[in-house]
């Protein structure tokens, strides 16, 4: 989990990456996440 003064200026997001059978959650900021398939409304709440 991302420290709370690095959240004080952004939102972060817990990203859960899996490859083969080994997981790893991170943390990245919201803004640097782009989406897969999302429609039109998707798109627009993020760029809000």
């Amino acid at each position: 989990m991302s420290s709370e003064d690095d959240c004080q200026e952004e939102m972060f997001v817990e990203v859960i990456y899996t490859e083969n059978k080994v997981e790893d959650t991170f943390s990245m900021p919201l803004s640097e996440i782009e989406p897969i398939e999302a429609d039109s409304e998707t798109h627009q709440a993020i760029a809000d």
